[in-house]
This record gives structure tokens, C-alpha cells and sequence, in this order.
């Protein structure tokens, strides 16, 4: 984990997935990657 004053970096955990689900299922998010949107089998890889 880093940490700074306005930050905090820690690994993901299964309690993310729900929020993680709202940038990686939106069509647009992942137009500007290239991609196509994940399912939540894929996020709960």
C-alpha cells in the first residue's frame, strides 16, 4: 500500500468489484481503451 496525503494505493479486492463493474461495463470507458466491456464472471476472475 502507498499512501500520500490526497491518495491511497492498495491492491484490489473482491469488495471492489461492484464499483470497478460501473467503469468496465460502460461501453464508452472501454471504447477509449479499445475494448470491449467485461461481464462480471470476467471482473471476478
Amino acid at each position: 500500500m502507498i499512501e500520500t496525503k490526497r491518495l491511497i494505493l492498495r491492491l484490489m479486492s473482491k469488495d471492489d468489484i461492484d464499483n470497478m463493474l460501473k467503469n468496465f461495463t460502460d461501453m464508452r470507458v472501454m471504447k477509449s481503451f479499445n475494448a470491449k466491456a467485461f461481464s462480471r464472471e470476467q471482473m471476478d476472475y
